[in-house]
């Protein structure tokens, strides 16, 4: 997963020499996403830090996060991400999202004119200088009659927003400027008419392959979760055909009088056994249950619809 944290100083201003020291209680709200290591850098005006879940070279000290690119340079981002990009030639701060939203990301103003950002409301909140205690009543509303947790951008903070899925956020961080982001970029729509959907056959299961495929490149062991479901099954599927060596599988499943909840654990298992993954049933009790609950609302700093 990874996390990542940053804060642009006001107009003015330059970030200081210690960036963990600045970004430090932040990096720890942002331990659980990546417990295998974190640093932070500063340039200029801006400090950024990340938390490593180590999946490529995991013992090799560059592969760990930030990173600068020797050229300075930059590529086209492909894949499920939240990222926050310096272009240090052009002075200009990037934040996006992967157009379907798979990873988080959000921001806030900090005090003056600056800008914070991080992977999570809970660490963003610890990032000095951003002030988000108060709830926003309207978005309060919003929820309890839609059950999202976003909306349009907006989240339950006062003065907290999201990156929404596939947006470019773009932010001048010259030295006089005023850090405000605003949108560049937004993912199109995917719209297919229902009479295309036979021709599309052929291609949706050349780009699942694909997808899975790229999926599959780590230096750490792998697994995946399987339902029971056509979504999951598929991928599992895939990663089967691609892959070399077993693959291990998950099934999670509420359990009562000793036995698991509906018919979808029974249906991962006989999944599993016809693909010859080595597979695994957790049961998730009820107490278990309230106690992760809670922890997962905590993280979120939002209730789960």
């Amino acid at each position: 997963m990874c996390g990542i944290v940053g804060r642009v100083e006001r107009a003015g201003g330059r970030a200081p020499n210690n960036p963990e020291g600045l970004l430090g209680g932040a990096l720890e709200a942002l331990a659980h996403r990546g417990p295998d290591g974190r640093g932070a850098v500063s340039y200029g005006r801006v400090a950024l830090g990340h938390t490593r879940l180590a999946v490529r070279h995991p013992a090799a000290p560059g592969a760990a996060q930030p990173i600068w690119t020797p050229c300075g340079g930059y590529a086209r981002v492909r894949g499920m991400y939240a990222l926050a990009f310096l272009d240090v030639r052009a002075e200009v701060l990037y934040l996006a999202r992967d157009p379907l939203g798979v990873k988080p990301l959000f921001h806030a103003a900090s005090e003056g004119d600056g800008l914070a950002f991080a992977s999570e409301i809970p660490a963003l909140r610890r990032v000095p200088g951003v002030c988000a205690d108060a709830v926003d009543p309207e978005m309060l509303a919003a929820y309890f009659v839609t059950s999202r947790r976003t909306l349009f951008g907006r989240t339950l903070f006062n003065g907290i927003h999201e990156v929404e899925p596939g947006q470019v956020l773009r932010s001048d961080v010259s030295a006089r400027a005023a850090a405000r982001p605003s949108p560049v970029a937004t993912a199109a729509r995917f719209d297919v008419a229902p009479s295309a959907s036979e021709a599309l056959a052929p291609t949706t299961r050349q780009v699942v392959e694909e997808s899975v495929r790229a999926h599959l490149v780590s230096d750490v062991p792998l697994c995946a979760m399987l339902s029971g479901g056509l979504d999951s099954g598929a991928i599992v599927d895939t990663a089967s055909r691609v892959r070399s060596g077993d693959l291990a599988t998950f099934c999670a499943a509420g359990v009562a009088d000793d036995g698991p909840l509906g018919e979808d654990p029974a249906a991962a298992a006989s999944f599993a056994r016809a693909l010859g993954t080595d597979h695994t049933f957790v049961p998730v009790e009820r107490e278990v249950f309230l106690s992760e609950w809670r922890e997962h609302v905590a993280h979120l700093a939002q209730p789960l619809s």
